[in-house]
């Protein structure tokens, strides 16, 4: 059995340029593993930041948010 799961989020801010994190799952920084996973909004791109122990990568859209 296949189950379709879906969610959506919606959220304005007044200009694209500005730059925020919209969620965080994380270590605290005093912790000896420093795992993480952040979603930001970086200039109108969402922009996903990860290490999971092998060193920090990021991706970004390349369509800007409107």
């Amino acid at each position: 059995m296949i189950t379709d799961f879906f969610h959506r989020l919606h959220f304005s801010t007044p200009t694209l340029q500005q730059v925020g994190l919209m969620a965080y799952i994380g270590n605290s920084v005093r912790a000896s593993v420093r795992d993480f996973l952040a979603l930001s909004l970086v200039r109108g791109h969402l922009m996903l930041t990860w290490d999971l122990g092998a060193g920090m990568c990021k991706k970004q859209d390349e369509v800007r948010a409107e």
